[in-house]
């Protein structure tokens, strides 16, 4: 009778192991949709780094020459 009930428990594992598999899969995906991609629609939207800048911050500067001496007085 322990050998059955041996035997019914590991296969029960084995069953176990590929429908927990598949249900983390569901979950997973489940979470991908339901979570993440309106967490990334709404923080895209809402932008808070401020990382849209209207106009770039570049300094203009004048050319410099090819002279060894115009590389090292560059400032």
């Amino acid at each position: 009778m322990e050998e059955i009930i041996r035997e019914v428990w590991d296969r029960f594992q084995i069953i176990g192991r590929i429908v927990g598999d598949y249900v983390a899969r569901f979950f997973a995906t489940l979470f991908y949709y339901v979570v993440l991609i309106p967490f990334a629609l709404i923080a895209k939207q809402a932008d808070p780094l401020d990382a849209r800048v209207a106009t770039p911050i570049w300094r203009t500067r004048k050319p410099v020459g090819n002279s060894l001496d115009d590389a090292r007085s560059q400032s």
